[in-house]
């Protein structure tokens, strides 16, 4: 059983940081796309380096690595503006306490119906090796992120997105578990006992992709099953709020209490 609880934290744009700050979380997840800026020089970025770096909330993981239109399977593939994009990136994140890299990014991983999937799998694992020795340099982790099938069609549950790292072999790439997904695709949560060791962070959500709290998702059978393989990593909520000043502080007490009474 872990020795301490996780560090719970919200997924939030930057205009929210006082908001989730005062409502008591641990840190904030921000995206990293339009936050950090990759595609633009380090002078364009000085402003926005500024800003993060004077937060008093710490940013310890950063989602949506990649934006839809920089394409990592497929024929169309720029790898020299990916190289740019990940190294600026990972600096960045780095640089203003960044932890975490979720690897969502459905768009930029969907599989065009003409590629053969295995190839498009090979492809995103050459990616994640060559972003994870990036992400080695600065100390980041990237965590790969199942996403259901509406969202894209390439690694939509734990097992494949753990057959995944073990195919990058990267200690800079591990796995993420999201509450949201795993209902969606009605995915065992048992699945999370084989990432033991692998899980580098965790989404939560309720029904609808709500606020915790709000609804029927079985969080507590998911905090058993964290408890179960010894994880204390980051906990965030990644959901539709609304009315977030009213319901980010409930949200993160039901969380603190579940995982309590987990």
């Amino acid at each position: 059983m872990p020795a301490s609880p996780p560090r719970f934290g919200c997924c939030a744009s930057l205009d929210r940081v006082e908001a989730v700050q005062k409502a008591g979380y641990d840190f904030i997840e921000l995206p990293a796309a339009p936050t950090l800026r990759p595609d633009e020089d380090g002078d364009e970025f000085a402003p926005m380096l500024n800003r993060l770096e004077h937060l008093t909330l710490p940013c310890e993981a950063f989602n949506i690595f990649l934006p839809g239109g920089i394409k990592i399977v497929g024929t169309e593939v720029d790898h020299e503006r990916i190289d740019r994009y990940v190294k600026h990136l990972m600096d960045r994140a780095s640089a203003v306490g960044g932890k975490v890299i979720v690897f969502g990014s459905g768009g930029a991983r969907r599989v065009p119906e003409e590629l053969d999937p295995v190839e498009a799998l090979a492809q995103v694992a050459q990616f994640l090796r060559d972003a994870g020795t990036e992400a080695e340099r600065f100390g980041v982790t990237i965590a790969i992120e199942p996403l259901n099938r509406g969202e894209t069609n390439l690694i939509n549950s734990v097992p494949e997105a753990l057959d995944l790292a073990n195919q990058v072999d990267h200690p800079n790439v591990q796995v993420l578990a999201d509450l949201y997904h795993i209902e969606k695709e009605g995915e065992s949560q048992d699945h999370l006992l084989a990432a033991q060791g692998r899980l580098a962070h965790v989404h939560v959500a309720d029904t609808g992709r709500f606020a915790p709290g709000t609804g029927e998702y079985d969080t507590v059978g998911l905090f058993r099953r964290l408890k179960q393989i010894g994880y204390d990593g980051r906990i965030s909520i990644e959901c539709t709020w609304k009315d977030f000043e009213a319901e980010a502080p409930a949200a993160l007490q039901f969380l603190r209490n579940t995982w309590e009474a987990a």
